[in-house]
């Protein structure tokens, strides 16, 4: 690690800044020192590393047959409701496993939500930390993951609490797979309902679509 000759700016209010130096001085440790002890203690909560292409291919293909569905029923006015049943039972197999992928980080997330909105706020107070180059380095890395500011960062080290990192590209496209999904959905129900009126199963089925279609993203957001 080379020479800590480098003092950054933070903005920091005085609830943070009182517990910053009472957790400090019970180790016996500068601000500067206890600062750079968490950085390197309290890691951001990790996206799930878990490769999605297979997955997201599978998305693909049933949001692929869905619009084909969605062309069908405006072009010629029919709709294949034991296909479109079968799809959205296949789609919802693959919902499920997504959100197997992200329940553990689902938890920290809103374990981190439910900590931040019990967190003291007050004014803020400029403090100089000295820091080595890497560190410095490090903790820009970690605040873009987390998009937040780096002296929000420390605020949540100080309480412990673990930001999360950015999503990945492929969550964006599970997101935007998902998205297409539900606007085809909507689409097929507004041709029948405009050449037909749906019974009340028919109606009953597409609700739980939308439903299953929404909460899947909501999860996941």
């Amino acid at each position: 690690m080379s020479n800590l000759t480098t003092k950054s700016k933070f903005y920091l209010n005085q609830h943070e800044l009182k517990k910053l130096d009472a957790d400090a001085q019970k180790l016996g440790m500068t601000r500067s020192a206890y600062v750079r002890h968490l950085l390197h203690a309290v890691l951001p909560i990790p996206f799930p590393k878990t490769d999605l292409s297979g997955l997201i291919n599978e998305l693909k293909v049933h949001a692929n047959v869905i619009n084909q569905l969605a062309i069908q029923a405006h072009k010629y006015a029919f709709l294949d409701l034991a296909k479109l049943q079968t799809q959205m039972d296949l789609i919802q197999d693959v919902m499920d496993r997504f959100m197997g992928i992200f329940a553990e980080r689902k938890a920290l997330a809103e374990e981190f939500q439910s900590k931040y909105d019990h967190l003291p706020r007050g004014e803020d107070h400029e403090i100089s930390i000295r820091m080595s180059e890497e560190d410095k380095q490090l903790l820009n890395r970690y605040a873009k993951e987390a998009r937040i500011t780096q002296s929000a960062y420390l605020g949540f080290l100080i309480y412990g609490i673990r930001p999360t990192e950015k999503p990945s590209a492929d969550f964006f496209t599970v997101m935007h797979e998902l998205c297409h999904i539900g606007s085809n959905l909507c689409s097929i129900w507004l041709c029948a309902s405009s050449h037909k009126h749906p019974d009340e199963e028919t109606f009953h089925q597409f609700s739980l679509w939308q439903q299953r279609t929404s909460a899947a993203m909501i999860y996941l957001i």
